[in-house]
C-alpha cells in the first residue's frame, strides 16, 4: 500500500509511506501468520498507522500495488488537527552503565515505545534520546494520541523493559515515569536491584536482543574480551569502551540466573512462523479469481525456501563448551 498526499488538489502527489506485505518474513502490512486461504482479520489483527501530513495538504490517496499476496483491509481513516506534542521524560538506566552516586554519568541512547494496553503487540509511537546527569531520558512522541499506553524501553545490550501498567498520555502535556524508583515500576518487577542503593536498572547482557541472556550472549562477550575489543560495541556492557572481565561477569551472572524479558499477555508480535493450511480441506470459492488466487498461494508456499536460523546456545551448553576447552588445554 502506498500512502500519498497532495497540496495542489491532486495535480501531484508526495509519497508518505510504502507498506509491504511479505512472506515468510513479514512486512508492515502483515498482522497475522501467513495462510493460503482468503484472509479476514479478527479484532486483534488490525494495526494503526499515523502519518504527519505536510502543511497545506488538501488531498490524500491510498494506492494498492499487487504483490499477489492476500487480502488488504483499510478502515477508520480520519484526518484531524492534532495538538502539538511536548517532550516526555523517563527515569532509566542499565545495571552495566550505572554510575550513581559517583559522577560522571555515562550518557547512552535509549528508545521508548508506546504500546497499546488493550493490544500490547501494537506499537503506536516511539522516540529516542540520551539520558542526562540525573538518569532522565527526554524524548519526543510526535504521533501518539491521548490514551493509556505501556512505556517499553530498549537499550542496545539490555533486556527490554515494560512499565508495570499502562500510563495515561495527554498529548500536549509532559508525562514522566520513573523506572528507577521505587520497586515494582517495571512489568513483573523485572529489573536489577542496584547494590547498596534503593534503585533498579535494566538487566545488562542481552547482546543479540532476543529478550534472553544466555550462553549466546555470554559467548560473544567472552570472545570480545579475549580479543581485547574496544570502542562503542554491544558487548561493552559497562560502557567504558573496553570489553573485559567486568562485562563478562555481568552477562555470566544474568545468564546463570536465567534473566529474560517479562511482558504482558499478548505482547508478542502477531507475525510468527507461517501456518500451514490443512490440505485436506478446500474452501468454497465465489468465483474463478478466488480459486486461482488460492491455488497460486499454495504453489508459492510450497516453493518458499526455509532459512536456517542461527542456533541459540544455552548457558549450560556454553559452560560445557568452556569445560571441554579447558580440558583440552590441560591435556596439552
Amino acid at each position: 500500500m502506498i500512502v500519498e498526499s497532495s497540496v495542489n488538489g491532486g495535480t501531484t502527489y508526495t509519497t508518505l509511506a510504502r507498506l509491504a506485505g511479505l512472506f515468510p518474513s513479514g512486512g508492515e502490512l502483515n498482522t497475522a501468520p501467513a495462510v493460503a486461504a482468503a484472509f479476514t482479520p479478527t479484532s486483534s489483527q488490525w494495526r494503526p498507522k499515523i502519518y504527519l501530513l505536510p502543511v497545506g495538504t488538501n488531498k490524500v490517496r491510498l494506492r494498492a500495488r499487487s504483490g499477489f499476496g492476500n487480502n488488504l483491509y483499510i478502515d477508520n481513516v480520519c484526518i484531524k488537527l492534532q495538538i502539538n506534542p511536548v517532550s516526555q521524560t523517563i527515569g532509566i538506566q542499565t545495571e552495566g552503565i550505572w554510575r550513581y552516586p559517583n559522577p560522571p554519568v555515562l550518557n547512552d541512547t535509549f528508545r521508548v515505545y508506546y504500546h497499546r494496553v488493550d493490544f500490547p503487540n501494537v506499537i503506536v509511537d516511539s522516540g529516542k534520546g540520551v539520558i542526562d546527569a540525573s538518569y532522565v531520558l527526554t524524548f519526543d512522541s510526535p504521533r501518539a494520541e491521548s490514551g493509556n499506553y505501556y512505556r517499553v524501553v530498549k537499550h542496545r545490550n539490555a533486556i527490554i523493559t515494560w512499565s508495570a501498567n499502562g500510563i495515561f498520555y495527554a498529548r500536549g502535556n509532559n508525562t514522566s515515569y520513573n523506572f528507577l524508583f521505587p520497586a515494582g515500576q517495571s512489568y513483573g518487577n523485572n529489573m536489577a536491584p542496584i547494590p547498596s542503593q534503593i534503585y533498579y536498572a535494566m538487566y545488562s547482557g542481552d547482546v543479540n536482543q532476543d529478550k534472553t541472556i544466555d550462553g549466546t550472549d555470554v559467548g560473544r562477550v567472552d570472545n570480545d574480551a579475549a580479543n581485547f575489543v574496544g570502542g562503542y560495541v554491544v558487548t561493552d556492557l559497562t560502557g567504558d569502551s573496553f570489553v573485559d572481565g567486568t562485562d563478562f561477569a555481568l552477562a555470566d551472572n544474568n545468564a546463570a540466573n536465567f534473566v529474560a524479558a517479562v511482558e504482558p499477555p499478548g505482547a508478542s508480535p502477531l507475525i510468527s512462523t507461517p501456518v500451514e493450511s490443512d490440505n485436506s480441506v478446500v474452501p468454497e470459492f465465489e468465483n474463478d479469481q478466488q480459486r486461482q488466487k488460492y491455488e497460486e498461494g499454495k504453489r508459492m508456499s510450497s516453493q518458499q525456501q526455509v532459512v536456517d536460523q542461527p542456533k541459540k546456545q544455552t548457558y549450560k551448553e556454553y559452560l560445557e563448551m568452556k569445560r571441554n576447552e579447558f580440558s583440552k588445554n590441560t591435556q596439552k
